[in-house]
């Protein structure tokens, strides 16, 4: 299993001319997919955050708007939406991931993906070296 820990990029960040546009969160995010399914890894969990709640109310207020996006649709929280585009899956709520993180009453989001599942097809050619890391 690979755990992504606090991958932050800046929303308006996007690589220069050549590389298609492509926002520099998707780029690390899709390489971590491909480093692990070259490690023969079957599974990447990560801890994001929701980016539409903005303290609606409370704590059980936050679980359920997070874990009912899925059901509503991929593009019903543009955080979610980030993994679930990807094939992500929603798996519960992290209650005191970042407990500065007031928009979402200091809860993550566990998202995993599970990589025998995931179709590569866009993924950067990644070679591993034969030492253990």
């Amino acid at each position: 299993m690979l755990q992504l820990i606090r991958v932050n990029a800046r929303v308006s960040s996007a690589l220069p001319s050549g590389g298609g546009g492509l926002a520099a969160g998707a780029l690390l995010r899709d390489f971590a997919l491909a480093f692990a399914s070259k490690l023969g890894l079957a599974l990447v969990c990560a801890v994001t955050r929701c980016t539409d709640f903005h303290t609606r109310g409370t704590k059980e207020d936050f679980v359920d708007y997070a874990l009912s996006r899925p059901a509503l649709g991929i593009t019903s929280d543009s955080g979610l939406s980030f993994h679930l585009r990807r094939g992500a899956v929603v798996r519960r709520c992290v209650p005191g991931w970042r407990d500065g993180d007031t928009a979402n009453l200091g809860f993550g989001v566990l998202v995993t993906y599970d990589l025998t599942d995931l179709v590569m097809s866009n993924a950067p050619d990644i070679t591993c070296s034969s030492r253990t890391l």
